[in-house]
């Protein structure tokens, strides 16, 4: 009976090295970290990860939050007006209770029309890796400067795939629920 217990224990805990140093790619997230951590070292390791409570990066230009899934101890964070297109690094921290996303701008920058038609993959994941449905679509005309917001219905099928009929370049901003 104790030799099972030991084994359950055992099997329980997650072996961390604690001084491991870890890779964020995302340039803005790192200095932020590095900012609410108050670290003077270029490096960032797993064990500061632990330590990490609370985040607030409004505004950054985040576009990747790679590397948070390491802070298992995070409770709040603000990512609110960055182009955030994936939240499955969130899929393990239980103790998030408190996230802000308001408004991520998703440029999908220069699309070209081929055959008056332009076919747009929209890759945009909830923390459990799910793909999230636009709420909102708004092209604008590189020549005219109009902008128009485009009815999701008739844009956007099953799979999440848009596709919009036109004849000149336009920018596509796509706001995301």
């Amino acid at each position: 009976m104790v030799d099972e217990l030991k084994l359950a224990i055992s099997n329980l805990e997650e072996r961390v090295d604690l001084n491991e140093i870890m890779t964020i790619k995302d340039k803005s997230l790192k200095d932020s970290i590095k900012r609410e951590l108050k670290l003077s070292s270029d490096n960032i390791t797993i064990g500061d990860m632990y330590k990490l409570t609370k985040l607030s990066v409004v505004g950054s230009w985040i576009s990747s939050l790679e590397g948070l899934q390491y802070a298992k101890n995070l409770e709040e964070l603000d990512i609110s007006y960055n182009e955030i297109k994936d939240l499955s690094p969130f899929k393990n921290l239980k103790k998030l209770t408190n996230l802000n996303g308001n408004t991520q701008i998703i440029t999908e920058g220069m699309l070209y029309a081929k055959d008056n038609t332009i076919t747009l993959y929209y890759r945009v994941l909830n923390r459990n890796g799910e793909r999230l449905k636009p709420r909102e679509i708004i092209i604008r005309s590189n020549k005219t400067f109009e902008v128009v917001d485009l009815t999701l219905e008739e844009l956007v099928d099953e799979n999440g795939v848009i596709f919009l009929m036109f004849q000149t370049l336009i920018r596509l901003f796509i706001v995301c629920i």
